[in-house]
C-alpha cells in the first residue's frame, strides 16, 4: 500500500506506466514511417525497420520519404500522381529547329521521358523545292541513279549513254545523258542506230554493187558474208537515195561466168534478196570480170547519172581471176573503175590483198579482211561513215 501511495504522490499512475511501457515495445518491433501519413505506402513511400535502443525508438532505418518529382514514371512525392510538375533541368524549354521546314517544340516529360514536343522535326530529303532535312539548302540530295529519257535499246549503240538523275528545285532531271541526235558527218552513230554517217543529205545519191563469190570455197564464210552485208543494208530502209545491186560469181549453175541476181533497187528488196541467196559449191570466181563489168556496162545495171555516188563491194577468199573471152587484170580494172568513177572496196583474204591493192588505192577505196559477221558490219559502217554525204 506504500509503494502505491507513494506513486500517487508522484504524480504518476501505474495505467499510464504500463501504456508508456507499451508504446516503447510496439514501435521497436513493428515497421517504422517518419513521412506524413497520407503517403505511407503511396507510390515510392514505404516503411522501414525502427532502430531501438534500451528499448527506446532512435530511427527508421530503410524507409523511402517522399521526393521531389522527376520525369521518370515514378511517383516520388508519394501524392497519387507519377511525374506531375517534375523539376527536371529544361522542362518547358523550346527545342528542335525553325530552319526549313521544321518548327520548333518544346520540352516535355512523356512516358518517363524529357522528350521534344510538338516539334516538326527533319525528314530525309526529297525532290520538292523544299529544305526537308533542315539542314539550311533545298534539295540537296545525292545522286537519285541513272537515267535514260530514250529508248533503252540505243543505249548499245553509238553516242548515247545514260546520264545522272539529280533534283533541280522540285524536279528531277536527268543531266549529263546523251539522246540520240541527227546524224552528221563526224565518224560517229549519233543517232544510235548502230550505223555511222549513214543518212544522206537531201538530194545525194548513192549507188552499191555488192559481188558476192559463192563457189564452194566460201561456204565457211558466207553466212557471215550474207548476214554483215544485210545488217549494213538495213539501215538505209526508206531511203530512195540509196540503192542496192547484187551480182553473184560464179554463175547459179557453177559457169564462170557473172550473174546479176538484183538490178539496183532498195534496200529492203536487196536484203530480202541477200537472203534466198547461197553457195553453188563449185565454179570459178570471176571476180576481175565482175567488176570490170560493172564499171563498163556489160552487166546491164542501171547506174545513176554523174551526180551519184557510185561502188563496187567485192567479197571473196581466192586470188583476182578473169575468165572473159578477152581476160582482164588488175590494172585493167583499176582503170575501168576509175574512169567510171567507181570506188572499189574489197573483203579478201589477206593472203590475195596483192591482187587487189592497186584497185583500191587507184578507186580511192580500201581493202578489209574476211571475217567475221559482227566485224565485216562494223567494217561496212565504217566505210561509209567515211563517206559522208556532203
Amino acid at each position: 500500500m506504500r509503494r502505491v501511495a507513494l506513486l500517487i504522490m508522484a504524480g504518476l499512475s501505474l495505467t499510464a506506466c504500463q501504456t508508456e511501457n507499451e508504446l516503447y515495445s510496439t514501435r521497436c518491433y513493428e515497421p517504422c514511417y517518419t513521412g506524413p501519413p497520407e503517403t505511407d505506402g503511396v507510390g515510392e513511400c514505404y516503411r522501414g525497420t525502427p532502430v531501438c535502443e534500451n528499448g527506446m525508438f532512435l530511427s527508421c532505418e530503410g524507409e523511402s520519404l517522399p521526393t521531389d518529382e522527376y520525369c521518370d514514371l515514378l511517383d516520388n512525392n508519394c501524392n497519387g500522381i507519377v511525374d506531375e510538375e517534375v523539376l527536371d533541368t529544361g522542362l518547358g524549354d523550346y527545342c528542335g529547329s525553325e530552319v526549313g521546314e521544321c518548327s520548333l517544340g518544346t520540352i516535355q516529360c512523356v512516358s518517363g521521358l524529357m522528350s521534344c514536343e510538338d516539334e516538326v522535326a527533319p525528314i530525309e530529303e526529297v525532290c520538292d523545292a523544299l529544305d526537308n532535312d533542315c539542314n539550311g539548302l533545298v534539295d540537296d540530295m545525292a545522286s537519285l541513279g541513272y537515267c535514260y529519257d530514250g529508248a533503252d535499246s540505243e543505249l548499245w549503240y553509238g553516242e548515247c549513254h545514260a546520264g545522272i538523275l539529280v533534283c533541280d528545285y522540285g524536279v528531277e532531271v536527268c543531266e549529263n545523258q546523251q539522246l540520240p541526235t541527227e546524224e552528221v558527218c563526224d565518224g560517229l552513230d549519233n543517232d544510235c542506230d548502230g550505223f555511222t554517217d549513214e543518212d544522206l543529205d537531201e538530194g545525194d545519191e548513192v549507188d552499191i554493187v555488192f559481188v558476192l563469190d559463192r563457189s564452194g570455197s566460201m561456204i565457211s564464210h558466207f553466212a557471215s558474208v550474207a548476214n554483215a552485208s544485210q545488217m549494213f543494208a538495213t539501215a538505209f530502209t526508206g531511203v530512195p537515195e540509196f540503192r542496192f545491186a547484187l551480182v553473184g560469181i560464179p554463175t547459179s549453175d557453177g559457169g564462170s561466168g557473172v550473174e546479176v541476181l538484183l538490178d539496183f533497187t532498195d534496200a529492203a528488196t536487196f536484203v530480202a534478196e541477200l537472203s534466198l541467196m547461197t553457195t553453188t559449191g563449185g565454179g570459178h570466181e570471176a571476180s576481175y570480170d565482175a567488176s570490170y563489168q560493172a564499171a563498163t556496162g556489160g552487166l546491164g545495171l542501171s547506174w545513176g547519172g554523174t551526180d551519184v555516188r557510185k561502188y563496187v563491194v567485192l567479197f571473196t577468199d581466192e586470188a583476182g581471176q578473169s575468165y572473159d573471152t578477152t581476160p582482164v587484170d588488175e590494172t585493167d580494172v583499176a582503170n575501168a573503175l576509175l574512169a567510171a568513177d567507181i570506188t572499189f572496196y574489197g573483203f579478201i583474204r589477206s593472203t590475195f590483198w596483192s591482187h587487189f591493192d592497186d584497185i583500191a588505192s587507184l578507186t580511192g577505196g580500201d581493202l578489209y579482211d574476211l571475217g567475221t559477221e559482227a566485224q565485216m558490219e562494223q567494217d561496212l559502217s565504217e566505210i561509209f561513215s567515211d563517206e559522208c554525204w556532203e
